[in-house]
């Protein structure tokens, strides 16, 4: 996401008793500036975030990593085939028209490298069990009721942006496919066969809680392979975000904190128990408790 937004909406995909979907669009600057759009959902009955990890099966996720594969390099293809017969017919024209057939020859390039990259992903993500981690950061939209899209970044950077006719790639799925796929949760909350409750997992989630007396809302990205992430907290009374760095073993979660102020840092030492984080915070020779939860 942009580091500062000069626009933000959202729009209302979708809102009844099992699914809250959302839109949020924004037009904002970080290194450049672009409109950028990303899905939401949250469990009507709860509130809680829906994550594609809490409604699938771990094997589903190599299946959609393959089938986003599979789209890409149709794509991309398409679009390169598309070109060269454009580049031919160019070529052939008596005017030869110079700058068409040089923006032609560079958005073929362009998709090519694109092609080759995604083919080069997939065969690293094989050698090193890769796929599911790059399936899980799919954005995932629920608007639809029959089917699920998985949603991946365009292949150009910002330079190169409108050079790329394929720019941003959607997968649709229909739940009908992805039916033996689902966990038992995502069996309840997606068809309503069941009545499976959410899982406790808290990474992902809006947490709120306290750190002694003062109240806190918190929200700790979802660990990778080695189990470091990343997270980010504020005080309700303040709003200030403070970032977090952390890692994760087994149910022991610890996060670190930089001091501007005062210099050093604060830790955090948690522990993860039936839906919970609870532990201590120590820094500027305080320890105080903690707590929170979704």
């Amino acid at each position: 996401m942009p580091e500062s937004l000069d626009e933000l909406g959202f729009t209302v995909e979708r809102n009844d008793q099992r699914i809250l979907a959302l839109r949020a669009d924004g037009d904002g600057c970080g290194a450049y500036c672009e409109e950028w759009s990303r899905h939401y959902a949250f469990d009507s009955r709860t509130g809680r975030a829906v994550r594609s990890e809490d409604i699938f099966l771990r094997r589903a996720f190599a299946m959609i990593a393959d089938r986003m594969l599979h789209e890409k390099v149709r794509l991309y293809s398409s679009q390169i085939a598309q070109l060269r017969h454009a580049l031919k017919a160019l070529r052939g024209d008596r005017k030869h028209d110079q700058d068409a057939i040089a923006d032609t020859e560079e958005r073929i390039a362009l998709n090519q490298e694109c092609l080759d990259r995604a083919k080069e992903q997939d065969a690293q993500d094989t050698k090193v069990d890769g796929r599911a981690e790059s399936a899980l950061g799919f954005n995932l939209s629920f608007a639809a009721r029959q089917s699920l899209v998985f949603k991946t970044g365009r292949c150009s950077n910002h330079a190169s942006r409108a050079l790329d006719d394929v720019g941003d790639i959607a997968l649709t799925i229909p739940l009908a496919e992805l039916q033996p796929l689902l966990s038992p949760y995502g069996k309840a909350l997606l068809l309503a066969e069941g009545d499976a409750p959410p899982p406790t997992n808290l990474f992902g989630q809006i947490l709120r809680g306290t750190i002694g007396k003062r109240a806190i809302t918190l929200r700790l990205d979802r660990p990778y392979d080695d189990g470091s992430f990343a997270g980010r907290y504020f005080y309700d009374k303040f709003r200030k975000t403070i970032e977090l760095s952390g890692k994760r073993r087994g149910t022991q979660v610890e996060l670190s904190e930089t001091l501007p102020n005062q210099g050093g840092e604060a830790t955090f030492t948690l522990t993860e128990k039936s839906g919970r984080l609870v532990g201590t915070w120590e820094g500027t020779g305080k320890s105080l408790p903690v707590e929170a939860h979704w």
